[in-house]
């Protein structure tokens, strides 16, 4: 039956191992146990190419295929699987580094402790995997550890020990670990030692490798759903509607500045990272500054800056497809519009709060109309654009000048009434004897409608006569 062991202290888990008699079998965890690390996360990094395993597993965490799999327990089957399907000369490279990396992260005390005393090393992780490890640490130790399949994953220890080592005598054994996954086989075992290591922690495999929009979603703009809400739904989605009605290939156009949003966004995002390493040590009223682990997210620049690069020039080649033209006649002007991202940025993390509020809507204008450098827009799109623009700079003030509930003004509202009257003004002022063409007003509109319904649906709900005695918010 399984039984909660209350944890203890490392230090008395090693007097305890020492008082026990020399030969006393032992079985010990792997993964934060005798490595201080966790063995499937050392193995993924070492997966090549490195962007394209990140990829991989990010797209497993996302879509997160265990949920139908019997849970979190299959998180590393998953995986493990997966990249060694798509990058199978990763066990090869794992075979090589294995050593080091146990050499690295093995914890020295507890091995010293387990010297000359038979040993079983009992892991959840794969035997492909633990086999090198054990190997290097503990060359005469016996292993317990899972095929790569789903049935060892989700089998108790317990009952592998049944299956891989009948005869060991775990009733009379100690047992180290630190995993709550441990309690059957602690209720087993003669002598249970449940130890959290201070000193151990699973680094995310693959965790230096960059990706765009990573520091921003993790970071900058944690728990905001920022590239969707910001960038797709705003950013990129106006601009769409602004350019599609000139273009000659639609999907290849839509394609195109898509993938060059991502290329202008690698190098956005290192302005984030400045201004928050500015912040870091110049602003010591920050209530929420960013650590130096937090800020290596968006890091290394230049990882970015070949990524933007790379990126940039694959979405100029299919935008030249789509529009007809030499891919250079749009390369040349998207790189210096990035270089101008480059400067402003530069200039502007270097500045005050007080004179960042001028030099935000030139910082804007580069994320909003950026992308003209390589696309015609409509004119009711650039009035569309410019009222987006108008309303971030007027957000931006707010942030810096207002405090309290007021400082949550309907922006979406605001831009779409702003967007109407400009329409009106461009409609009747501006050419009056040239009707604009439905297929340019009318998506802008409808877009503006719908990013702004909740706000609209609000308003209504509290509009009223001062005679109805309802007070305003």
């Amino acid at each position: 039956m399984s039984t909660c062991h209350p944890a203890i202290a490392p230090e008395l888990a090693l007097a305890t191992l020492r008082q026990l008699p020399q030969d006393t079998p032992v079985i010990v965890d792997l993964d934060e146990t005798l490595l201080l690390e966790g063995s499937c996360e050392r193995f993924l990094d070492l997966a090549r190419p490195s962007l394209v395993a990140r990829l991989v597993l990010l797209f497993l965490d996302v879509l997160k295929p265990w949920r139908w799999m019997q849970g979190a327990r299959q998180r590393d089957y998953v995986r493990v699987r997966v990249i060694s399907l798509l990058l199978p000369w990763i066990w090869a490279r794992w075979r090589r580094a294995a050593p080091d990396i146990a050499r690295k992260h093995v914890n020295a005390p507890l091995l010293a402790a387990l010297a000359h005393r038979p040993v079983l090393v009992a892991t959840y992780s794969f035997r492909g995997i633990a086999e090198p490890l054990v190997n290097a640490l503990l060359p005469e130790a016996e292993l317990l550890a899972c095929a790569l399949n789903r049935r060892d994953r989700a089998a108790d220890k317990v009952d592998l020990l049944r299956e891989q080592h009948p005869a060991f005598p775990v009733q009379s054994a100690a047992f180290i670990t630190d995993s709550d996954d441990d309690d059957a086989l602690l209720g087993e075992s003669a002598q249970p030692l449940k130890v959290i290591w201070p000193t151990a922690s699973v680094a995310p495999a693959l965790e230096s490798v960059y990706l765009p929009l990573r520091y921003t979603e993790t970071i900058r703009r944690k728990g905001q759903r920022f590239t969707l809400r910001c960038i797709l739904q705003e950013d990129l989605a106006f601009f769409l509607v602004a350019t599609l009605p000139l273009a000659s290939n639609i999907p290849l156009t839509a394609l195109g500045l898509s993938v060059l949003v991502v290329s202008f966004w690698c190098l956005y995002e290192q302005g984030y990272v400045d201004n928050d390493e500015m912040a870091r040590r110049y602003e010591p009223d920050n209530p929420r500054p960013p650590t130096r682990k937090q800020l290596a997210y968006g890091r290394p620049y230049d990882q970015a800056l070949i990524c933007a690069l790379v990126v940039g020039s694959l979405g100029c080649e299919v935008l030249a497809l789509a529009q007809g033209v030499p891919v250079m006649t749009l390369l040349l002007p998207w790189l210096g519009l990035l270089m101008a991202v480059i400067l402003c940025y530069a200039v502007y993390n270097r500045v005050n709060p007080d004179t960042r509020l001028w030099l935000f809507p030139g910082l804007q204008c580069l994320r909003i109309f950026g992308l003209c450098v390589v696309a015609p827009i409509t004119t009711v799109g650039a009035v569309m654009l410019f009222c987006h623009l108008a309303m971030r700079h007027f957000e931006y003030y707010v942030y810096r000048r207002v405090e309290g509930e007021k400082a949550n003004p309907p922006l979406f509202l605001l831009r779409l009434e702003l967007f109407v009257f400009a329409l009106l003004a461009l409609v009747f002022v501006v050419k009056p004897q040239a009707p604009l063409p439905v297929e340019q007003w009318l998506p802008v509109l409808l877009w503006g409608i719908f990013r702004a319904r909740k706000e609209i649906s609000t308003a209504i709900t509290q509009a009223s006569f001062v005679s109805s005695g309802r007070k305003s918010s």
